[in-house]
């Protein structure tokens, strides 16, 4: 008996208007929603041009897939998706499959369980390579074997060929139009990030684009507060933006902090499986996960933050491209937010030096209005007394004129010495160790304090700035001991420590200790009192100290001692030296 071959379809296959519009209709789908949606539209047709009654798809690519046309019977679902399942093992798109197969593989013959239900299975080839399968469905007589010998059945099987062709080239040009307006959506994120440095329109801009752009229902932008090692919720987008903002997580809890402790991007498109998953979130909020990507916001290697969006609104969920994207996006965040952040600093520090610099003015101004202005108001007055006095009598001009000489040298000291604490020039001049013994000399002859100096014979060529910090939170130090600890005794020493004399200066630094055996003072609440008030003091010493990278340490009492004070100044030396400069080491 001959074989049944495919039955004469409904709509003539050889007629070329049925192939040229029949493609070109699919072509335009293909070009806008990609392989899904041409064999969506391709699949009815399918049936009709084959004369079955139902058809079964299983698809592979980049989002694998599966359709079904018509109504399928129970009896012989279970065959075909035995058939179906041996199709995905061969394609290559499960993660745990094998690489493309280059080689037609033999597959299993797929049989009807019962008579009057005829199926015949199609493998669909791409370029040599297995990309999905076929089944039609049929009930009645015919289709016992395949038999491709005629014009209808050759005519068939190319159409099939050529819908296979069309949905791959329909998946190629679709995934590079997508990727073209990623690419568009990305130019137009990295300048509306640059084009801001307001760290909280950033923020803002971040967490917005990044739920657009990868169709997700919210996002959360989190940054690492190092100090309590916590995420903080800054900028959350949805529903509950509200309630999460300022919200603080453990860097130990949730899959937002597996990636801030990791570093590593991950997707999870059903958080009820994933152990990292902490719903404590949800709780507080009364919002539903149901999937999460999250990246980490990275500058230098060091994780600043993560960047989060939650409920991809596509059924698939979000897949490794997603995670591209994200990343793309985290990536040029992070530089956003770190550029905002050092001119914020910037700013911040900009306002704190026009801060300082006014309350210097003035308590320079107040100092020159009682000291040197205050004296030389009183010598005009006594000029002109001594002026009435050569006329009325002139025995007492003498005494006037040795008080008037008394009164001025009073005030050139005075100056001198506000010009020095401003900024000696034997500083410039001679160096650190020249300035600090005229300075010792200058306050023996201004005070009572006895200051003993302890120093070497030489330094290494320390760079002016750095020598003139050094040399001002000395002075800041000393002045401290001379106004509030009635210390009878100053001691300062410098010494230049290290692993040895031969080594390199990054192996040693500058310990100054400025000792004194006065009353001592609680250092806890001098320094709460010098952030709280802003005083130049202890404040200043605590900045410029930063400055050098030095360690500043106060102790009161001081070590072996019952009262008084010390303050440690330790300063890496590569942090003084003038690198043009040779050092004695």
């Amino acid at each position: 008996m001959a074989p049944d071959v495919f039955p004469m379809p409904l709509i003539n296959l050889e007629d070329p208007h049925f192939y040229s519009a029949f493609l070109a209709r699919l072509s335009r789908v293909g070009q806008f929603e990609g392989a899904a949606a041409v064999w969506a539209e391709a699949l009815p047709w399918l049936c009709q041009v084959l004369g079955a009654q139902a058809a079964s798809l299983v698809y592979g690519g980049a989002r694998p897939f599966q359709l079904q046309e018509g109504e399928i019977p129970e009896v012989v679902r279970p065959v075909i998706a035995a058939w179906e399942q041996e199709i995905t093992r061969l394609w290559g798109w499960v993660p745990s499959a094998p690489s493309p197969i280059s080689a037609r593989p033999s597959l299993p013959m797929i049989e009807s369980p019962v008579a009057e239900i005829r199926l015949r299975a199609i493998p669909l080839w791409e370029d040599n390579t297995l990309v999905g399968g076929l089944t039609l469905i049929r009930r009645g007589v015919g289709w016992s074997t395949w038999q491709p010998s005629t014009e209808v059945a050759w005519a068939g099987l190319a159409l099939v060929e050529a819908m296979v062709h069309l949905a791959s080239l329909s998946e190629r040009v679709h995934s590079m139009q997508q990727r073209l307006t990623h690419l568009t959506l990305f130019y137009d994120i990295g300048q509306k990030l640059t084009s801001s440095l307001d760290l909280s329109v950033v923020l803002q801009e971040t967490t917005a684009l990044a739920a657009s752009a990868l169709a997700a229902d919210a996002s959360t932008l989190m940054l690492v507060d190092e100090k309590t090692q916590e995420l903080v919720f800054e900028i959350p987008v949805g529903s509950v933006g509200g309630i999460l903002h300022q919200q603080r997580i453990p860097l130990t809890q949730g899959i937002a902090g597996w990636v801030a402790m990791h570093g590593v991007p991950t997707f999870c498109n059903d958080v009820t499986t994933d152990s990292r998953f902490n719903s404590q979130v949800d709780a507080m909020t009364g919002y539903v996960t149901r999937s999460v990507a999250c990246v980490p916001l990275q500058v230098k290697g060091r994780i600043i933050g993560v960047l989060e969006v939650l409920n991809k609104q596509h059924p698939e969920g979000f897949n490794q491209q997603d995670l591209e994207w994200l990343s793309t996006i985290a990536s040029q965040a992070a530089i956003a937010i770190e550029n905002a952040r050092l001119y914020e600093g910037l700013r911040q520090e900009q306002e704190r030096i026009i801060r300082v610099q006014e309350q210097e003015r003035h308590a320079l101004a107040q100092d020159l209005h009682d000291g040197p202005v205050a004296t030389l108001g009183a010598v005009i007055m006594n000029l002109e007394n001594v002026q009435r006095l050569l006329s009325q009598d002139p025995t007492r001009v003498g005494d006037e004129l040795m008080y008037l000489t008394n009164t001025i040298r009073a005030a050139y000291r005075e100056l001198r010495q506000r010009l020095f604490e401003l900024r000696p020039v034997i500083l410039r001049t001679k160096g650190l160790l020249a300035a600090l013994r005229s300075y010792a000399t200058y306050l023996q002859e201004i005070s009572k304090l006895t200051v003993i100096l302890e120093l070497p014979e030489a330094l290494p060529d320390l760079m002016p700035q750095a020598a003139e910090a050094v040399f001002v939170i000395i002075q800041e130090a000393i002045n401290n001991v001379r106004k509030h600890a009635q210390a009878q005794r100053c001691w300062l020493r410098i010494r230049v420590l290290g692993t040895g004399r031969k080594q390199p200066p990054a192996n040693h630094y500058l310990l100054v200790e400025i000792e004194d055996d006065g009353l001592g003072f609680d250092v806890n609440s001098a320094e709460r009192i010098s952030e709280e008030q802003g005083s130049l003091g202890l404040l200043g010493m605590r900045e410029r100290a930063e400055l050098l990278g030095a360690r500043l340490t106060l102790l009161s009492p001081r070590p072996n001692g019952q009262s008084g004070s010390l303050v440690r100044l330790e300063v890496p030396l590569e942090r003084l030296v003038n690198s043009a400069g040779a050092t004695p080491f």
